[in-house]
């Protein structure tokens, strides 16, 4: 996942630096990878491991603390949705092939 949410610890802000992307910004190959997955038949297994990425960073930007999995979870979840929906909508449109 090629995205960075704001703040992050340890990453440096874009938004400081001159040309910066917008927050909204996906890179290029995350769009391809996502729009190949799902093309050959493996995209629920790509996007469930996104989901499973996303939560564990979330859970250790809190510090493991337990009792917050399924927040963790189900905030992923609608993350990576969003992600995937807008790599769709950015996604070059394949004809024939």
């Amino acid at each position: 996942m090629n995205t960075v949410p704001a703040g992050a610890p340890g990453k440096a802000s874009r938004a400081k630096s001159k040309g910066a992307r917008p927050a909204t910004w996906i890179c290029p190959s995350t769009i391809r990878a996502i729009v190949e997955a799902a093309m050959v038949g493996c995209g629920a297994d790509l996007r469930h491991a996104m989901i499973a990425e996303a939560a564990y960073y979330r859970a250790q930007r809190r510090g493991f603390e337990p009792g917050h999995e399924l927040e963790d979870w189900v905030t992923a979840e609608g993350e990576i949705q969003d992600l995937w929906t807008r790599a769709f909508e950015e996604a070059p449109l394949h004809c024939g092939n």
